[in-house]
């Protein structure tokens, strides 16, 4: 009897005051009122008293799909709020607001059955609610307060002995949800790539077995729609490099992302198998290079290491999977780490390498971070420009004039520009000058192979050629790589080593002064006297890549 008048009461609380607070406290929300976190207070309160059969009652009173519909998206919209935006309960109310998420997982939860029932029908379909929802979804699970990686022992312990990780009761509901929508998937590609992304990047390997697989069915979705799947390759890539670069994401997501995601691919219609096994391979490569560029991210004792797997990844994004915006924002990061390492020479050739690909078109660029919108010519000017200065400051005159020529040349034949034809001419004469006048120390390039799988996979069984320090020479070069390779062994063979040292688990490194170091001279070097024409040779080497 008892338990029949307090359903009764609740059920009555319920219909007449649940949209009332919900409304009042939104409400509050927009006016900055102080009285927010109390009516939060409330709301959480009187969702505490509901049961699975106050819900139903209550999702039956609504007799209209646009009535529900405004109150669901209030309702969601509030909860919400209170997600993102927990001051409600101080930070160390560890318990209170455990309680309060147990609360709001219910609720959510609860919500899916008139979305279901209401919002899923031919000619009902709602996208914007369905969105709402899911991406509801995807808010709570990666809430600060859940994340059970970053509690002490205590914290831990209370919520394994409850059974608490909601993070993992949501993440199966979620899959339910994803799964019921069905063609509609399609409406949700590819907006919810990264909020899937998120989700799987959390440390918990339940978590991650269970989402990972929704990847596969946006591709395959996509690929039934479109043809191919496109926007979820370019929405994946995006935001992988993004929240890896966010400290998310590790080598056992890797692992797992290739295990779950391969054997999807290798089981999908022929039609389209080999493109999928292809992209799952190269997001792999792509997690592989992600987790090596953060790891040694901070630090100057790792500079050298971070130009390394930068251009790695730079070289990925354009040989790989063709991405230009991705590998000029990582030619930005390389130019950067140079010029903190004063290398000049090197900070110009990186640039060079982004201005190379423009052409002296009209073509309007859009901003990328760097530069504002502008003529495609335009910025090519101005990469010029910005390289003669690098090349200036590491006294490579010989580079700056090749680069002044073809301004020049820019300036007569396209822009019919005059005014700045002189200007160009006057840097070529000052740079020939100093070439004639100016002292310049001998530099000393050197290939080096690294060799053996206890390298950092950003060199391992790779070769690169580094320029050396002013009047540095070999044995000097040896010391400073091996003292930042302590336990590699020197090979004292050039030549391709063999088999057994590359699957080695051990350092092995080839050093060596390249016996024909200069292959593509441009300059007319009959208008440069014999000590000119020996630095042109010495410049002629694609820099950009590391210094030691």
């Amino acid at each position: 009897m008892v338990d029949n008048i307090f359903y009764h009461d609740v059920e009555v609380l319920t219909v007449s005051l649940v949209d009332v607070l919900v409304q009042t406290t939104l409400s509050a929300i927009d006016s900055f009122d102080p009285n927010v976190g109390s009516l939060e207070a409330c709301f959480l309160g009187l969702l505490q008293l509901l049961s699975e059969c106050h819900y139903d009652r209550f999702w039956e009173d609504f007799g209209d799909r646009r009535l529900l519909k405004s109150f669901l998206f209030r309702f969601l919209t509030l909860i919400n709020h209170i997600i993102i935006n927990p001051e409600v309960f101080p930070s160390d109310w560890f318990v209170i607001r455990l309680a309060a998420n147990v609360v709001l997982l219910r609720a959510i939860k609860e919500c899916s059955k008139p979305l279901i029932d209401s919002f899923l029908d031919a000619g009902y379909f709602e996208p914007q609610l369905w969105n709402l929802y899911l991406c509801l979804n995807v808010t709570f699970i990666t809430q600060p307060s859940l994340q059970v990686e970053g509690f002490g022992e205590s914290r831990k312990k209370m919520l394994g002995n409850a059974g608490l990780d909601m993070r993992i009761q949501l993440g199966s509901h979620l899959i339910f949800c994803w799964s019921t929508l069905g063609d509609y998937q399609a409406s949700f590609i590819p907006g919810l790539v990264s909020q899937f992304l998120e989700v799987t990047l959390i440390p918990e390997a339940d978590l991650r077995t269970r989402i990972l697989g929704v990847f596969f069915d946006m591709m395959e979705c996509e690929q039934k729609v479109h043809g191919n799947f496109k926007q979820v390759e370019y929405e994946l890539v995006e935001k992988l490099d993004f929240l890896v670069n966010e400290n998310k994401g590790d080598q056992q997501y890797k692992e797992l992302f290739n295990t779950i995601l391969m054997e999807k691919a290798r089981n999908c219609d022929l039609s389209w198998r080999e493109n999928c096994l292809s992209f799952v391979t190269s997001l792999t490569r792509l997690l592989e290079r992600l987790l090596d560029y953060r790891m040694v991210l901070y630090g100057d004792e790792n500079l050298n290491k971070q130009m390394s797997c930068t251009y790695n990844l730079l070289n990925f994004y354009k040989d790989e999977i063709d991405r230009q915006d991705m590998y000029v924002r990582y030619v930005y990061k390389l130019h950067g780490l140079h010029v903190t390492a004063e290398n000049n020479i090197e900070a110009g050739m990186t640039l060079f390498l982004y201005a190379k690909m423009l052409l002296w078109s009209n073509s309007i660029l859009p901003s990328n971070g760097k530069r504002p919108e502008e003529p495609e010519w335009k910025r090519k000017e101005e990469l010029y420009l910005q390289i003669i200065d690098y090349f200036d400051k590491g006294k490579a005159w010989e580079k700056g004039i090749q680069l002044c020529e073809e301004l020049t040349e820019f300036y007569k034949q396209r822009a019919n520009n005059t005014i700045k034809i002189p200007v160009t001419l006057r840097m070529q004469a000052t740079f020939y000058e100093k070439m004639l006048e100016e002292h310049r120390p001998e530099t000393e390039f050197f290939f080096v192979g690294f060799y053996g799988c206890d390298f950092p996979p950003f060199v391992r069984n790779k070769k690169f050629v580094y320029r050396g320090l002013e009047y540095e020479r070999i044995s000097a070069f040896t010391q400073r790589l091996m003292s930042e390779y302590p336990s590699t062994q020197l090979l004292t063979k050039m030549g391709p080593p063999p088999e057994a040292i590359l699957r080695s688990n051990q350092q092995y490194n080839v050093i060596a002064i390249p016996s024909q170091p200069l292959q593509l001279v441009t300059l007319n070097v009959n208008r440069l006297c014999e000590i000119t024409a020996h630095y042109a040779l010495l410049l002629d080497f694609d820099v950009s890549i590391l210094v030691l």
